[in-house]
């Protein structure tokens, strides 16, 4: 009874007000992404940057104010998993004959660089690829943005995830993505924001 109050709260803050906790912020994210990805459109991948959206989150309720242990917020993400993996996906006639079982796909993009070129890789990072690493379910898949400045923790975290969960990984060097993507006239600030959408699909999120 207390969980399934805990869920009437939440639902009845997200989406129409702001998430104020990590648990909200799952929710919401959850919320948006099943009208906008699954119900309204039908196409694969998110285009945002999960850690980016969710380390605020993460950080008020771990950090500050140690509303939950790391070990909580990483069950909550991998509730958020579990529910990317449960709806089938629902495709016109057209493309039954070669896709009628298979699920939404759903691609995060994680680490990278923030808009003013430092590293962005945060606990956040970490705690999805545990996340994705315990569930070991086929979604969401994993997009991780590398550049010369990645942290050699992060880089060993790969390699140990590789071994336990490889099939789920995908890789992108900033170093070659930010000026390609210059190339079609996007400016400096919005390329160190692109994320994958799809499986080589790439978006800046926010921008149309």
């Amino acid at each position: 009874k207390k969980e399934l109050e805990e869920m009437a709260r939440v639902w009845e803050q997200v989406p129409a007000n702001p998430a104020r906790t990590l648990r909200e912020a799952l929710q919401c994210y959850w919320f948006i992404f099943l009208i906008t990805r699954i119900l309204d459109l039908q196409t694969p991948g998110g285009g945002d940057r999960f850690d980016q959206i969710m380390y605020p989150f993460y950080r008020k309720d771990v950090e500050e104010e140690k509303r939950l242990t790391r070990l909580e917020a990483q069950e909550l993400v991998e509730h958020l998993f579990l529910k990317m993996n449960e709806e089938g996906q629902l495709v016109p006639p057209v493309q039954a004959g070669g896709g009628m079982t298979l699920m939404t796909a759903r691609v995060l993009t994680l680490g990278g660089q923030t808009r003013d070129g430092k590293d962005a890789t945060n606990e956040m990072t970490y705690l999805a690829m545990d996340a994705a690493n315990t569930t070991k379910l086929a979604q969401p898949a994993l997009a991780i943005r590398l550049h010369k400045n990645t942290p050699a923790e992060l880089l060993y975290k790969i390699a140990e995830s590789q071994r336990v969960n490889a099939g789920i990984y995908s890789f992108f060097n900033d170093e070659m993505m930010i000026p390609y993507l210059e190339s079609f006239g996007i400016s400096h600030k919005d390329t160190l924001d692109y994320s994958t959408e799809g499986c080589m699909r790439w978006a800046i999120p926010g921008k149309p």
